[in-house]
């Protein structure tokens, strides 16, 4: 029965995009031209190339938690309008029994892909997929405001509001935050941010809900769970920075710190401290590719802590291709991300995204959940708590090539 579930909403998106099985659908895309971008592994974010309107240049906002493309150089820009699908679902063949409620309302979409790469182009794929997955009618509008200026930002929100979209999630940064509050008519919306965390804006909007990540809590739950004396490894990029700025809020006694400083990956500070290392209890604020090189320069050099945490930044799959299994065998990552039912996190991997191990498609997901319900309490297990998502925090271990509930 749930393969044929499955097949079935597969069978749907195919559909969808071809304007059969009686449904209403309008899909209005231009060609797209593709910006490359430099990362580990070279992605392709499509971004409009006609309706475009240049806007004068600002003041670039400063780095963020999100790690930036760093060779692309955009003018700022605005995109009309990326991607506007609408879907009557009345005479789709799916089983209607058990909706709860009833939608019809349009959600508004505004990314910046200059900032964010390609959570950008997994963001509104994952909504899409999602809604199309919720067999209800919707429509959702995507803006593609390039980069995060006070400019950009109010002329998509105008955009928003000549249209009456009052449901807005911004996949932005918590550095576009004065751009948007000082938008003249911004408690006209329902606002949703995946990205932020209400704990680092000051004096947030009660019309806006928050749903990024909370570091802190997890390095509080590291904490709790540290058995000795903390060493604290991080290095000079952009996220990598935040996460030690996070780890340092909780004023940790016994805690000391070593900085990788040379980018090209001069790893000397482990060995010139080679005798604080051993026996004691590593925090990783490091990329998963730089995390799987310490654990194995720690174990070729017989460097044995006592144990190695990591937070949600190294909860991937891909750590069991990067590191030997005796590289894991010390090694707790933090997550906070509930499983969804299997049938869509299914569907999402049959296009390519993800929702089990990013956190950014994950909390697009729950926003999305909350504009369609209007309820506090999401998916059973998540709740949102004085308008933050109050994720829980779980400690995963390793066995084999499998994670496992480590949480004592």
């Amino acid at each position: 029965m749930k393969i044929l579930n499955t097949l079935s909403k597969i069978i749907l998106l195919f559909f969808v995009q071809f304007n059969l099985l009686g449904a209403s659908v309008t899909i209005s895309q231009t060609k797209e031209p593709k910006i490359i971008f430099d990362d580990a592994v070279s992605k392709q974010i499509p971004i409009e190339e006609k309706n475009v309107k240049i806007i004068k240049k600002e003041e670039p906002l400063p780095k963020t938690i999100i790690q930036q493309p760093t060779n692309t150089k955009l003018s700022p820009i605005i995109i009309e309008e990326t991607k506007k699908i609408t879907i009557q679902t009345s005479n789709l063949p799916l089983d209607q029994k058990n909706k709860k409620h009833s939608f019809n309302e349009s959600i508004g979409l505004i990314f910046a892909s200059h900032t964010i790469g390609k959570y950008a182009t997994e963001g509104s794929n994952v909504a899409m997929t999602y809604l199309v997955n919720k067999n209800e009618k919707f429509n959702l509008q995507t803006l593609d405001i390039g980069m995060e200026t006070k400019e950009n930002i109010h002329k998509a929100l105008d955009n928003f509001k000549e249209k009456k979209i009052k449901k807005v999630i911004l996949l932005l940064t918590s550095n576009s935050m004065w751009g948007i509050t000082s938008y003249q008519f911004i408690e006209n919306f329902e606002i949703f941010m995946p990205l932020v965390n209400k704990s680092t804006i000051s004096n947030p909007k009660q019309n806006f809900i928050f749903g990024g990540m909370n570091y802190g809590k997890q390095f509080k739950y590291i904490a709790s769970k540290a058995s000795s004396n903390i060493i604290e490894i991080y290095d000079e990029t952009t996220i990598s920075k935040s996460l030690h700025d996070e780890l340092a809020k909780l004023h940790l006694p016994n805690i000391q710190h070593i900085q990788l400083m040379d980018k090209n990956s001069n790893y000397t500070p482990l060995f010139q401290n080679a005798h604080k290392i051993k026996n004691s209890t590593i925090i990783l604020n490091t990329s998963i590719v730089k995390s799987a090189i310490i654990l194995a320069l720690l174990r070729i050099n017989d460097l044995q802590p006592k144990e190695i945490f990591a937070t949600q930044l190294n909860y991937s799959p891909l750590i069991f291709n990067l590191t030997q299994q005796e590289d894991r065998e010390k090694l707790f990552v933090t997550n906070s991300i509930e499983p969804l039912s299997q049938d869509f996190g299914e569907l999402i991997s049959f296009f390519g995204e993800d929702v089990i191990f990013s956190w950014v498609n994950y909390s697009i997901v729950l926003g999305l959940e909350y504009f369609m319900t209007n309820e506090k309490k999401l998916f059973g297990n998540i709740e949102i708590q004085d308008n933050q998502i109050n994720y829980p925090v779980k400690l995963i271990g390793f066995k084999g090539t499998q994670f496992i509930n480590a949480n004592k």
